[in-house]
């Protein structure tokens, strides 16, 4: 589904080492054993057990607080609308040169932990830029994007990359799709500036990051007009774009991440997917997202519901 025939505005259109899947299980496997699907306690326990991943945004809102927006509460969100919310659409990022895009295939992938079905069969095929919504119960959201990042191995099903079975699907995996937006597995310094922030992602890089690259990262996801800010004050709409923005340092084809609602209204989280949906169109980046509300799923290109 594009956004156009949702009626929104035409613009709105694994290797996981055996030892942390078996701990993730043993925290997982207490659930009632007729239960197929996983809480998101039980999500919150997988995500505790794998290795953090330096890079990206974890959303840390001061209150719980996700919108709860009816059909009448959506309206149309226009360029100028987005511009004016995350005042994004510079020139440089529209006439920036992508990399080759790198097409991935996960056909009839399935995960389980200790017997406990974490999500079924799924296939998905990200073969073009574009913003893919997955929706389902939180467990099974989150270890489906893991797979996708190639931090958790699926119990059956096969991955392909650019047409050709995956020989080393882990590897491969983190080398074309970053990390944003994931609790518990890449939380930023919320007493590091946005700056900061930038500066020890690159560092990762290289020794020393180059005061050039930081500028043109800054730049180029319009984080100049924050930088001095420190993560901890800036709105969560900034938030998001700073933890893309450290995802896509690696240059990864796909970007996946969790909960985009996070401390966000409804109308506030259309103009994210907007957001969302240009970047796809000029950087040539798929983005996966999970949504919590899938309210909010028919605004993106393609819809993937999960679990039960």
């Amino acid at each position: 589904m594009g956004f156009a025939e949702n009626e929104l505005d035409d613009t709105l259109n694994l290797d996981m080492q055996d030892e942390v899947l078996e701990e993730a299980a043993s925290e997982v496997s207490e659930a009632e054993p007729e239960a197929a699907a996983a809480s998101e306690a039980e999500a919150a326990s997988l995500a505790e057990t794998l290795p953090k991943v330096e890079g990206g945004i974890v959303p840390e809102p001061e209150a719980d607080e996700l919108a709860e927006a009816g059909e009448d509460e959506i309206v149309e969100v226009s360029d100028d609308d987005t511009t004016k919310f995350v005042p994004w659409a510079a020139e440089h990022i529209a006439s920036a040169e992508p990399k080759p895009f790198t097409h991935l295939a996960f056909d009839s992938i399935a995960l389980e932990l200790d017997g406990k079905e974490l999500f079924g069969a799924t296939t998905i095929a990200i073969d073009s830029p574009k913003v893919i919504a997955i929706v389902g119960p939180a467990a099974a959201r989150k270890a489906l994007l893991l797979a996708i990042a190639g931090l958790a191995k699926p119990t059956s099903g096969s991955i392909s990359i650019d047409s050709a079975a995956a020989s080393k699907p882990a590897k491969q995996l983190k080398s074309a799709v970053g990390i944003a937006l994931f609790k518990g597995l890449n939380d930023l310094d919320d007493q590091l500036t946005v700056e900061q922030s930038v500066i020890k992602d690159l560092s990762m890089l290289r020794r020393r990051a180059k005061d050039d690259d930081v500028d043109q990262l800054l730049e180029d996801w319009d984080l100049d007009g924050i930088e001095s800010e420190k993560v901890a004050t800036i709105e969560p709409h900034d938030r998001i774009r700073l933890g893309i923005a450290l995802a896509s340092i690696g240059s990864p084809s796909t970007i996946v991440i969790d909960d985009i609602e996070t401390g966000m209204g409804a109308q506030d989280t259309l103009h994210m997917l907007n957001y969302l949906s240009n970047v796809a169109k000029t950087q040539g980046i798929a983005f996966v997202i999970g949504l919590s509300d899938d309210l909010y799923a028919k605004y993106a290109d393609e819809c993937i519901a999960i679990g039960s």
